[in-house]
């Protein structure tokens, strides 16, 4: 994918379209966009009433996602079912079906999570847009599991944080990991969670909430 956002050409916009399309690496019309400028120039450049058409990505999330995930799972001869949902800011990616389930699941999901990088950094690198887009990758086989194992880490270290009235500190996660304990522990009323840190992969930190009275006393 080329760092320049738009793809300029004139004159013939059905050849331009295709041209635009070669230029930016995908296979759908739908994700070319174009604007058009008549000439004025009667003796070099443009000539009156001729058009120039400048051509740029769709800026839409999930039509960008789609066009990636089938080149990915084309490229790679899986075959997948999938959903796509935007939600604040963030694409979450459902795989509801795959011709190798096994292989989002092996190594405690390390496909879905590069996948989810890799999205994110595509998504934020063609897009115009003023704050960052997220992504979030899901799978049916993997995710079920995944999530309990977090949710056990999260309720281990609210434990930790609510015996030593101190902060407990989890190990790196990816952002779809940390969304999910965050998410676990949002109406909690004992503890509260932060990532810290910088890059991808960050940490969170539980810590215990001081309540007054007989309540900072309760067992947990």
């Amino acid at each position: 994918m080329s760092d320049r956002k738009v793809f300029t050409a004139s004159r013939d916009f059905e050849k331009g379209l295709d041209e635009a399309m070669k230029f930016f690496k995908v296979n759908n019309k739908e994700l070319i966009e174009h604007r058009a400028t008549e000439g004025k120039k009667t003796l070099f450049g443009l000539k009156k009433g001729e058009m120039e058409f400048e051509f740029f990505l769709a800026n839409d999330p999930l039509l960008l996602t789609d066009e990636f995930l089938n080149t990915l799972f084309e490229k790679s001869g899986i075959k997948t079912e999938t959903s796509l949902e935007l939600k604040n800011n963030t694409v979450i990616v459902a795989i509801k079906k795959s011709s190798d389930d096994k292989l989002f699941a092996d190594n405690d999901g390390e496909l879905i999570k590069s996948i989810e990088h890799c999205l994110k950094i595509y998504l934020n690198k063609v897009m115009r847009c003023d704050s960052p887009i997220r992504a979030r990758v899901e799978s049916e086989t993997f995710s079920s599991e995944h999530e309990a194992q977090l949710h056990d880490l999260a309720l281990k270290k609210k434990k930790q944080a609510l015996n030593n009235q101190a902060d407990a500190i989890i190990k790196p996660l990816s952002p779809s990991d940390r969304y999910i304990i965050h998410q676990f522990l949002d109406k909690d009323p004992q503890v509260t969670t932060v990532s810290i840190g910088e890059g991808h992969f960050k940490r969170i930190k539980v810590s215990p909430i001081i309540l007054e009275g007989d309540d900072a006393n309760e067992d947990f």
